[in-house]
């Protein structure tokens, strides 16, 4: 099942288990499905919260980056060890067995490494600092990947930093590509994104960019490294400039550890006992963090390529697969429903869901798509009382504020239901992305317009009803 057909599912499911005011229910989802640009495939980190934000609000689902999943403070069910500092002793907050922070590598009992012990590893690869609030699950823990996270502070201030496992199976090889492929700098605002080929045919992703909260104007920084080895085997760390990630002041210019650290922590030998525990039954529910994929492609004047770039590509590097017959059809349809005398300067996207950017002589436009079969059952909560066209779909209209915290960012989205439980959700922002300052005063495309490309019948051809 595909990264968007999982999350479709997951909408569908936890969906049917709460009850909400749709309207703000709509406006939240759009919101969250729109910062979910910065989240991939849920792999790594225990992402239930995450899982359950997108089903109660059924959003646009979208592609994207991390950050998520890494809180300063202790997931329920983890292993806490609070008070710790490195190359000391300290004593778990669980009133468990004492901790021993010293330079040696993880250890093993029964063969599995608990949570204790991945935290003493992270804290004995890090630099000279202080290290409290330790956190994390074991390898036997069914209820989450493998991870630790401490709050360390190297005298300039204090920062989170985490770490977590997951061991991919063969089916599941492309899920290691996508976490280590740099995100479309048209969907995520981030500063630096380098991925290497290590010479035992690794991939190695370091990201330099910021967490949910922030931008390139400012906010919290995130900085990552993804490892994924051709076992199937996957580390990723992250860190933060401030102790936690959400709605934490900034407590230092910048994360404490280099990219050189980072790389060294993601690359270190001392975690191999963690893939040479006894494998598990595969969480619940289970999160992870890295960029997305997606990609402007090449575009011609006019009305563009007809979406045939390599999907994921963009503005980043290490993004070679190309795109899928599904993005292909999606992107090709969605440029040639544009109206005339707009220009595409740029497209890209990922399973169900992709985007252009177009120009009309008064500036860039970013306009999205997402096709989501099998949407029947929130017919009654989101489409209550909405305009029905004459083939019988339903149409609802809706315009917001965009990204928070953009001035003066305007979205505007066109929202359509067919008989068949076909939904096709057009949004266009006043802004070549979702995160930068207006480029014009309002969307590229009016109401008519997208109300016109979300109602065409060509989507149904596409999603095979």
């Amino acid at each position: 099942m595909s990264y968007e057909d999982e999350f479709g599912e997951a909408l569908r499911r936890t969906g049917e288990e709460f009850s909400t005011d749709p309207r703000a229910l709509v406006e939240a989802g759009h919101a969250r499905g729109r910062r979910l640009v910065r989240r991939r495939r849920a792999t790594v980190f225990g992402g239930a919260a995450a899982i359950a934000a997108i089903a109660v609000t059924s959003a646009v689902v979208l592609p994207g980056l991390g950050g998520q999943g890494m809180e300063s403070a202790a997931p329920a069910g983890s292993t806490e060890s609070a008070g710790t500092s490195k190359g000391a002793e300290g004593t778990a907050a669980d009133g468990g067995e004492k901790v021993k922070e010293g330079k040696g590598g993880t250890k093993t009992s029964g063969g599995h490494v608990s949570a204790k012990e991945l935290i003493a590893t992270l804290t004995s690869l890090l630099p000279e600092g202080e290290v409290s609030a330790g956190y994390g699950h074991g390898t036997d823990d069914e209820r989450a990947n493998p991870n630790a996270g401490v709050t360390f502070d190297d005298g300039d201030g204090a920062a989170a930093i985490r770490i977590a496992f997951t061991r991919l199976g063969e089916d599941e090889r492309q899920v290691a590509e996508d976490m280590t492929t740099c995100p479309d700098k048209a969907l995520v605002a981030y500063d630096t994104c380098e991925v290497d080929k290590l010479s035992d045919g690794s991939r190695l992703m370091v990201f330099q960019g910021y967490d949910v909260h922030g931008s390139q104007k400012g906010g919290t920084k995130y900085w990552q490294a993804v490892l994924a080895t051709p076992e199937g085997h996957v580390i990723d760390a992250g860190e933060y400039n401030s102790s936690t990630e959400k709605g934490a002041a900034v407590t230092r210019p910048q994360p404490p550890l280099t990219t050189a650290q980072l790389k060294a922590l993601v690359t270190s030998d001392k975690w191999d006992p963690v893939f040479g525990a006894p494998e598990k039954r595969q969480p619940k529910n289970s999160g992870s963090d890295d960029p997305a994929k997606s990609d402007p492609g090449n575009v011609d004047p006019g009305k563009g390529d007809s979406g045939k770039g390599d999907a994921g590509k963009g503005d980043s590097e290490g993004n070679e697969a190309p795109a899928s017959p599904e993005q292909q059809a999606i992107r090709s349809t969605l440029i040639g429903l544009l109206p005339q005398g707009v220009k595409v300067t740029g497209q890209g996207g990922d399973g169900s869901y992709a985007y252009v950017v177009v120009d009309d002589g008064k500036g860039a436009s970013m306009v999205q798509i997402n096709v989501q079969p099998n949407m029947d059952d929130v017919r009654g909560e989101l489409f209550n009382g909405a305009e029905e066209l004459p083939d019988g779909t339903v149409f609802s209209w809706r315009e917001s504020g965009g990204d928070k915290g953009v001035d003066g960012a305007v979205m505007w989205t066109a929202d359509t239901l067919r008989p068949d439980g076909l939904r096709v959700i057009v949004s266009a922002f006043n802004s070549g992305t979702q995160h930068d300052a207006p480029s014009r005063e309002t969307p590229a495309l009016s109401k008519e317009q997208l109300k016109s490309l979300a109602a065409s019948a060509k989507w149904a051809e596409i999603a095979g009803q």
